[in-house]
């Protein structure tokens, strides 16, 4: 396994001499449960990034790697900024990761900013219908909202979702 990028978020590996498997993991031991060196990385990582997004425009990724830096450390307002401007790249990305739309769906159910929040479900339903976290985010919305109805789809998506990946 090799990592690209500059902060080495993008693990790669080569099809042909490695595989990942159901039981396989990679422990990852950057922060050590010590918040003053999760702070400390934190920023040299978001540094690095910044500068990356500088250099390298081309490199969407970046933004949503800045959207989980910064949504990591708490700094919700700058973390939903990089998530809006990752999401308006889309269509540019040639590995858009769509999970952005669970992220910034779980930052405005924290907020409980429930506008928000359904208007990226909305669009979430319609790029990954039968993604088991959009599911997960309904139910989650459907509570912060007291919508039972929401709640029960929500379910339903989620078992569906579930089986799928069970049986696939």
């Amino acid at each position: 396994i090799h990592f690209e990028g500059t902060v080495h978020n993008d693990a790669m590996f080569d099809r042909g001499k490695a595989a990942f498997f159901i039981d396989a993991y990679i422990n990852h031991y950057g922060y050590h449960g010590d918040p003053e060196l999760k702070k400390k990385k934190s920023a040299r990582t978001i540094g690095l990034l910044e500068k990356e997004l500088v250099d390298n425009q081309a490199r969407t990724k970046v933004l949503f790697y800045l959207f989980q830096s910064y949504a990591d450390i708490g700094e919700i307002d700058k973390a939903l900024d990089y998530g809006w401007k990752y999401l308006a790249k889309r269509n540019e990305a040639h590995d858009f990761n769509d999970s952005i739309f669970f992220g910034m769906i779980s930052v405005y159910l924290a907020k409980q900013d429930y506008n928000n929040a359904k208007r990226l479900l909305d669009e979430a339903l319609l790029i990954i219908p039968n993604d088991i976290d959009v599911a997960t985010a309904m139910i989650e919305l459907g509570i912060g909202l007291n919508d039972g109805s929401m709640m029960i789809e929500g379910v339903n998506k989620y078992v569906l979702a579930y089986n799928f990946m069970i049986q696939n």
